[in-house]
């Protein structure tokens, strides 16, 4: 059901089936962090969350998120980044050190929404932003072309902080070089 939500999110009346995620909730003693996690993941294409909804996975969140795992903590940014509240930024802030402490086990999947969740809103502290600047430096042949695409929109969003470091232009070379890098290679297998 969650990856028909995700897939179709346009096609089916937001409001309904938040309340029906919501009612099942009810119907439950607890509800795990993984399973909100899930659920976040799902219906994040909505842009918005029902405020009850968004209410109870807040405070889970808020008890629970000591025991994310990289897929829970960039699940809960991306998704928090997506709602314009006050309690939505305070959560993202707030699992910044978690984020810190896990950047290196972050995949690239994971790592991206991370650093879309902080870089678009321009959330993070300088060592945040730096760590992202140190994984990308070290992944770089990693990524692929549409990954390259995130990486230089999320650069692009930092640009005004940093455009007078170094790091940052010799990074923003870097990508460059490398998405010529792939256009090449694809044109070689054409």
């Amino acid at each position: 059901f969650l990856l028909q939500i995700s897939k179709k999110g346009r096609n089916f009346d937001v409001e309904n089936i938040c309340r029906k995620i919501e009612d099942n909730i009810a119907l439950r003693e607890n509800i795990s962090l993984k399973e909100v996690t899930k659920i976040l993941w799902a219906i994040t294409g909505f842009r918005s969350l029902y405020f009850n909804l968004f209410e109870k996975f807040t405070n889970i969140i808020e008890k629970e998120s000591k025991n994310a795992d990289s897929w829970d903590l960039s699940m809960i940014l991306w998704s928090f980044s997506r709602i314009s509240s006050p309690r939505a930024e305070s959560i993202i802030k707030s699992l910044e050190s978690q984020c810190l402490d896990k950047i290196s086990e972050f995949s690239i999947t994971e790592f991206l929404y991370v650093l879309r969740a902080y870089s678009e809103n321009l959330f993070g502290t300088k060592t945040l932003h730096f760590e992202f600047f140190t994984k990308i430096k070290g992944n770089i042949i990693d990524f692929s072309l549409q990954e390259l695409a995130i990486v230089m929109h999320c650069l692009n969003c930092l640009s005004e902080l940093y455009k007078e470091l170094s790091l940052f232009q010799q990074l923003t070379i870097k990508i460059i070089q490398r998405i010529e890098y792939l256009k090449t290679s694809l044109k070689i297998v054409e």
